[in-house]
């Protein structure tokens, strides 16, 4: 009876992703979109309901209000962002997702505060008794609303003449036009359901979250896993999903003392996928595949050297403050090359570099304080973690790729910064000694030096693989991956291989950035910071290295420089002007902002593939020979 108390336990939560989950589900069918910012349309909706009872309204309005926030926020998304790339690649759209998530979770940072409030449960009253089981009111009215919702959606896209055209409209877009159909009526309709269930989402669970901006964004995460059980097609399995999602969580929570153990439950979900059968994913293989250019200019020697001399001359005449604001920058920047290897060489779509960063930083830092290791040591000791981490995540997820492997990963993002990096002196985080060499003390400005001599060597031996061999091949395995194993090339070895070594860099970069930042917190590499970063160097161009750098340093100063030098609200307007950017960037320019046109032509990844395919099947004639 106890299990079953804590299942029934669960039901609220399941509910609310239960909601969350087929609202995503219905937009996927509306317009073949995975949107990441269901979360957020969640947040707002929370936030409209909570202030407006929490001045003594009525709740039913307030209910009504955040119902119809969240559905303007979802509406306005499909206009402004989602039709104009209504012809782009899935993958376009999934990450103009990012940048709404960016948009609206600055927003609510500058609008209502970043506080955590409690707010009072929807359903009041006794609980009622079944035997020896308490059923909470909330959990039980919240589970018929999810069931009914899910009934009213399936009915839809199943039994009306409208909800079959909707989904057929997404896939065969030119068909339904000339059949007289207006396509964008039948998306808008998609997307004000989804988003009407994420404002119903946020509605439900704020009581259980309370007010918090970047919880409830997070909820994304587990309505994506539940969407993801049922291919983003299967109505019901996205409900079960939810719900055993929801369960396990409150029974993990009741039966075991290890703090965020409970926050596992999604990883484990996509894993269990994963052993089934990866087919369950959609892969948008009716679409041509979206990869920004790499560029092809060699960079000058004199060029770089000029930068790291002017760089280290400017540290020279900086305070102290701003001396370590550019080791923040450039660990910031090697994190975005490891970005620029993994997904703009690579092409897979990863968002866990900023927790790889996160451990490797919170294991530098353990192993300074209790180990005394010096600064060197520790660099290497926090690269080598994160790469140990890399690969065991990076067995199973690269089976994957796309859309389905920024799922995992960000899967791992949430159970990484709740069970991982919370385990960590206990979850109090820590301060990061000072930076020693030898027994020596290194001064703020030769730890800036430093770095930005580690970030030129980096940023060099990225050139260098862009313009080889490997590179070639790299850029071979992401513009076809069958083609480069008919070809002879182990694709997963070099898949596995590159994503260690992106590991290896993003702890490197993280390590640094804790000796600018001084102190470590579990709660800075939560899933929205990884989001910021991801999407700042997708807006500044991913495949490109000098692009990345100029975003790394961005993502580490713009706050600080928002906070003390206009005196606003940095973290907020950052990400805002981050997700607009992020979103005009993918409609104007999606190769990125800095990468100039003519750098690489539009098929560039296509040509690069059969040169590269060339150049192995000459080097095996002649092994053979």
């Amino acid at each position: 009876m106890f299990y079953l108390q804590l299942a029934v336990a669960g039901l609220l939560t399941g509910a609310a992703y239960a909601l969350s989950s087929v609202g995503m589900v219905a937009i996927y069918k509306g317009t073949r979109t995975i949107n990441f910012a269901q979360g957020a349309f969640a947040m707002i909706g929370a936030y409209v309901y909570a202030n407006w009872v929490g001045a003594g309204k009525n709740m039913a309005v307030g209910i009504v209000l955040g119902i119809l926030a969240a559905a303007i926020a979802g509406l306005l998304t499909y206009i402004i962002v989602i039709i104009p790339l209504r012809r782009a690649s899935g993958l376009v759209r999934l990450v103009a997702t990012f940048g709404v998530a960016l948009l609206l979770e600055g927003y609510g940072d500058l609008r209502w505060g970043s506080s955590e409030q409690s707010v009072g449960a929807i359903f009041n009253g006794k609980p009622f008794k079944i035997g020896s089981i308490l059923l909470d009111r909330g959990a039980l009215y919240s589970t018929i609303i999810a069931i009914a919702f899910t009934l009213a959606l399936f009915a839809y896209f199943s039994r009306t003449k409208t909800g079959r055209a909707t989904e057929a409209a997404s896939i065969e877009r030119d068909s339904a036009e000339r059949l007289g159909y207006n396509v964008t009526r039948l998306g808008a309709l998609s997307w004000l359901i989804g988003s009407v269930a994420a404002g119903a989402t946020g509605i439900l669970i704020v009581p259980t979250l309370g007010l918090d901006e970047t919880g409830l964004t997070v909820v994304v995460v587990y309505a994506l896993v539940g969407a993801l059980v049922g291919s983003f097609q299967r109505i019901w399995w996205a409900v079960a999903g939810s719900f055993v999602i929801g369960i396990a969580q409150a029974m993990i929570d009741g039966t075991s003392s290890i703090v965020g153990l409970d926050q596992a439950a999604p990883l484990v979900a996509v894993a269990i996928l994963l052993v089934v059968g990866a087919e369950a994913i959609p892969s948008f293989a009716g679409e041509r595949e979206w990869m920004p250019v790499v560029p092809r200019r060699r960079p000058r020697t004199i060029s770089l050297a000029a930068a790291v001399v002017v760089a280290v001359v400017t540290v020279i005449y900086f305070n102290l403050y701003w001396q370590s604001l550019i080791v923040q920058g450039a660990g910031m920047a090697i994190i975005a090359l490891s970005l620029v290897l993994v997904v703009g060489y690579l092409g897979q779509i990863t968002l866990l570099q900023w927790s790889l960063a996160g451990i490797g930083a919170f294991a530098a830092a353990s192993l300074a304080i209790n180990h005394h290791l010096s600064f060197l040591l520790s660099l290497l000791a926090g690269g080598l973690c994160s790469a140990v981490v890399a690969f065991v995540v990076g067995l199973p997820a690269l089976r994957l790729r796309g859309i389905s492997l920024a799922v995992i990963t960000l899967s791992a993002c949430v159970t990484i910064e709740t069970l991982v990096l919370n385990d960590f002196n206990s979850g109090s985080g820590y301060s990061v000694p000072a930076a020693s060499v030898g027994g020596h003390a290194l001064s703020t400005r030769a730890l800036s030096i430093v770095s930005i001599v580690l970030l030129a060597i980096i940023a060099c031996a990225l050139f260098a693989v862009r313009r080889s061999w490997y590179g070639q091949v790299l850029l071979a395995i992401r513009s076809s991956e069958r083609a480069a194993v008919a070809s002879g090339v182990r694709t997963f070895t070099v898949k596995i291989l590159v994503f260690t070594i992106g590991g290896f860099l993003a702890g490197l970069g993280g390590v640094l950035w804790s000796y600018g930042t001084g102190t470590l917190q579990p709660t800075s590499f939560d899933p929205i910071s990884a989001l910021l970063l991801v999407g700042f160097v997708y807006l500044n161009g991913i495949g490109s290295v000098g692009a990345a750098i100029i975003a790394g340093f961005s993502v580490a100063a713009g706050s600080p420089f928002l906070t003390n030098i206009l005196h606003i609200n940095g973290y907020g307007w950052f990400s805002v002007l981050g997700g607009v950017g992020l979103v005009l960037t993918l409609i104007l320019h999606p190769d990125g902002a800095l990468v100039r046109e003519g750098e690489s032509p539009r098929n560039g990844p296509f040509t690069m593939a059969r040169h590269a395919l060339a150049t192995r099947a000459r080097a095996l004639a002649k092994t053979q020979a």
